[in-house]
């Protein structure tokens, strides 16, 4: 494969992941370099290896290093999940401590009805105002009609 080609191909991977996870990027550039270090002679290692540190990346490094930036995971109960895992597996799950705090206040309020509460996006783990794809341009596009 042309050199350009796979150097053009890893950056809209890079960039794309990045703009969809926030996390992603940096997980892919991490498992190429750490792949081309090793002898591994099966073919779609970069993938599963890239599966394999983004899951960690997400569950285990990511929640406390968002705590950092003054974020922290959606506080899940029997009352209050996402709408769909895939929020939580794109690192769209995180809210300041505020937030938790109102949505446990909601659930407690709605504690004698059966209504639940499903979030759909929220924000992601680091840099405030990093924009969410595709509801950044939902909410644009609704703000022009």
């Amino acid at each position: 494969m042309n050199a350009f080609f796979r150097i053009t191909l890893h950056f809209f991977a890079f960039s794309a992941l990045t703009l969809v996870t926030q996390i992603g990027g940096i997980v892919y550039l991490f498992s190429l370099l750490v792949i081309a270090k090793t002898s591994f002679g099966f073919k779609g290692k970069t993938g599963i290896f890239f599966i394999l540190c983004y899951t960690i990346a997400t569950y285990v490094i990511v929640p406390p290093l968002a705590s950092l930036f003054g974020r922290e995971p959606v506080a899940r109960s029997s009352r209050t999940a996402p709408a769909n895992y895939l929020t939580v597996l794109l690192n769209r799950n995180y809210v300041v401590p505020e937030m938790n705090k109102l949505l446990r206040n909601a659930e407690k309020n709605l504690n004698k009805s059966e209504i639940g509460i499903r979030y759909l996006d929220a924000n992601f783990p680091f840099t405030k105002g990093f924009p969410l794809l595709p509801t950044l341009a939902t909410v644009t596009a609704e703000n022009w009609t």
